[in-house]
């Protein structure tokens, strides 16, 4: 049997397979005869992009053959913006070459309106009866606008199955609120409601009356930046139906979770969901749980555990708040402790759980200007991550104005848990900000971990961010794999406030079964003064270092570099990555290298001749080798001192590492290998 006689369910689930693997492959495959061609078109052009010259794709889409016609297995169609063109108004006719489109992503078009327009003009058209999705993705900056989106949603009712709702405060069709045409959305399975204060809201929102209007309900996201009040509840007995049979994921970004909400969610919500995602924007951090009924908040937590994909946040701060509102509150140890119960139960009793836990340590006085959260919960299946923000003034104070240097204190988990221990942990980060008051020495760093590494026995990955009392940054990262120190930390640049489906990446927060000391051997060293930091504590606390980047460091002009990194007693070292920035002195005319191999008692020396007119600007692979006999005859090392305004002399000792690679701008401008060289 050859292939073309399977069955052609069976060839697509092949082909189906191929492209989960890799989209070029299946590429390659449609190239291969006409047959195959057919079977993938189908895939390869379910989704397509649409940006640039209108004109130009109208002509590609009119000059399709029979044979290679593409635009009628679209069904997926995504609009980008391009402002050379956002006057032009062709939407209707490149609509009509999409027979089979379901969702159209105008979330970063700039001809909204105009392809709602086209979209109402042609209801009932044969060429678009299956769409079923419009995102838009942004609120309308009139009632017009608004009301164009609602007529064109309420055209396709018959078909939609999704639907954003803004704007709440707008009239629609015939001056009545958008509730009284909910019930004709017959085939409505996802919603997204948003009612923000930048936009015309809804004071008196409430939204499970809203939620309870869609029989067939599978997934809704409500953004909601006002106070709901005190809501009535229902009362149903335990064997009554739920009123949401079919909903499987469900989003909350609301100002508060009171017991109504969670009352109504155990008694209504199905008992077991794939996500639910909670941000609480406008709550004390301490006062969540002490407000609230702890019998109903337990088994709140515990409907929480059962949920496959759960986020759970305490925002810290809100964009409508003021930077002197009392809402602005961290954790200090003491209002933690009363969370850890809770946090337990939504993580559950796994004992084959990876966790992340990641510490920011921060003054409760001081404004944040990012979307921040005091407590952050996210479990992926058997992925946990755990974020919280601790008041450093209170920990000074409890431990007679100093940081504390054990890792428990930090991170107090109480015992007797199977799930989120510390054989449990494969990952920490601890996170300080700039401070002028209250500064975290490198010393005190230094002794924090230590402690960890000496605490926790299944790490696989350790971050430390500190900064001085200058402001100067000390970032230490230590992984198992290289992708570890390379990527962006949780709180480097990025801040994890989404509340939208998530993916915890396993491989990123991997517990292992091997000891914490052998599993870290990739490390990250970027500290202000190399001079100043000795590269011995590191090397007496983690001796399997294989990999070592030191980067982002400065060194005075007038500082001997001879004796800066001895790298001797790394004995399992074998590739250093050195970058070289801080020689920016323009008076530097040249640079020679000594590598020192002790164990084969050799050295090496290149040097790195400056052209005149070249100023700082270093050239790949510039580094040449010298003789050690040329070395002797012109005495460079004798009784003639090398001129070091003309050339810097850099000298590394190792033991038998193979590779050096020196950078400067992030460019690598040297690479030095003891096989080759």
């Amino acid at each position: 049997m050859t292939f073309q006689q399977l069955p052609f369910e069976i060839r697509q689930k092949i082909f189906r397979y191929v492209l989960a693997l890799d989209e070029i492959s299946l590429q390659n495959c449609s190239e291969v005869c006409r047959a195959w061609f057919r079977d993938t078109i189908s895939m390869l052009c379910e989704t397509l992009v649409v940006t640039g010259n209108p004109f130009a794709f109208l002509s590609v889409l009119s000059n399709q053959t029979e044979e290679r016609n593409f635009s009628r297995h679209v069904k997926k169609l995504q609009v980008i913006h391009d402002s050379r063109y956002k006057d032009v108004n062709m939407h209707g006719q490149i609509l009509h070459y999409f027979p089979s489109l379901r969702e159209l992503d105008l979330s970063q078009s700039s001809n909204i309106i105009s392809y709602l327009e086209s979209i109402t003009d042609r209801y009932g058209d044969r060429n678009i009866p299956s769409l079923e999705k419009i995102v838009v993705g942004k609120g309308f900056s009139n009632q017009l606008a608004y009301k164009i989106y609602f007529d064109c949603m309420f055209s396709l009712r018959h078909n939609l199955r999704y639907l954003e709702l803004s704007n709440l405060a707008y009239s629609v069709r015939h001056s009545n609120t958008y509730l009284c045409y909910m019930r004709g959305f017959t085939k409505l399975t996802e919603l997204s409601i948003t009612n923000m204060k930048e936009d015309a809201a809804d004071k008196k929102f409430r939204m499970f009356p809203v939620l309870e209007l869609i029989p067939n309900l599978t997934r809704f996201s409500i953004k909601n930046e006002f106070e709901e009040g005190k809501n009535v509840m229902v009362t149903r007995s335990s064997s009554a139906p739920s009123l949401y049979l079919k909903l499987r994921d469900a989003t909350f970004y609301v100002t508060s979770f009171n017991t109504f909400h969670m009352e109504y969610v155990l008694s209504y919500f199905p008992k077991k969901l794939e996500t639910f995602n909670l941000t609480i924007t406008k709550v004390k951090a301490e006062d969540w749980i002490r407000k609230s009924d702890q019998v109903l908040v337990q088994s709140f937590a515990a409907y929480l555990g059962r949920t496959q994909n759960v986020c759970f946040s305490l925002a810290r701060f809100a964009p409508i708040l003021t930077d002197s509102d009392t809402v602005q509150s961290i954790f200090t140890p003491n209002n933690l402790n009363t969370y850890w119960p809770f946090i337990f139960d939504i993580v559950g009793r796994d004992r084959h759980l990876s966790c992340h836990i990641s510490v920011r340590l921060d003054e409760s006085f001081k404004p944040c200007p990012q979307n921040t959260d005091s407590l952050l919960i996210k479990r992926n299946k058997r992925n946990v991550y755990l974020s919280y923000i601790l008041d450093i003034n209170n920990l000074r104070e409890r431990n007679s104005q100093t940081i504390p240097t054990s890792i428990d204190k930090l991170i107090p988990l109480p015992p007797h848990n199977p799930s989120l221990n510390k054989s449990t942990i494969g990952s920490i980060e601890i996170f300080s900000t700039p401070s002028f008051l209250h500064y975290i020495e490198l010393d005190e760093s230094i002794q924090l971990l230590k402690s960890a590494l000496q605490e926790y026995p299944r790490l696989s990955y350790l971050h430390f961010i500190q900064y001085s009392n200058n402001h100067e940054r000390y970032n230490f990262k230590f992984g198992y794999k290289l992708e570890d120190i390379e990527k962006v930390g949780a709180y480097e640049e990025q801040i994890y406030y989404d509340t939208h489906s998530f993916d915890l990446a396993g491989k990123r927060f991997k517990r292992l079964n091997t000891p914490t000391k052998q599993n870290l051997t990739f490390a990250l060293i970027e500290i202000p003064w190399l001079i100043a930091f000795n590269l011995n504590v590191i090397i007496s606390a983690l001796p399997n270092i294989e990999y070592l980047k030191i980067n982002k460091c400065d060194m005075r002009p007038e500082l001997d570099l001879s004796n800066l990194l001895d790298l001797q007693y790394m004995y399992k070292l074998k590739t250093l990555v050195f970058d070289i920035g801080f020689l920016r002195n323009d008076s530097e005319q040249n640079v020679m290298v000594r590598i020192e191999y002790k164990k084969d008692k050799i050295s090496r020396y290149y040097l790195w001749r400056k052209l005149p007119k070249l100023l700082c600007r270093f050239k790949t692979e510039r580094f040449e080798m010298i003789p050690a006999d040329y070395l002797e005859k012109t005495n460079w090392f004798g009784n003639k001192k090398v001129n070091t305004r003309k050339t810097k002399v850099l000298s590394i000792k190792c033991f038998d590492v193979d590779e050096i690679k020196l950078l400067f701008e992030d460019r690598v401008i040297g690479r030095f290998n003891k096989k080759t060289s």
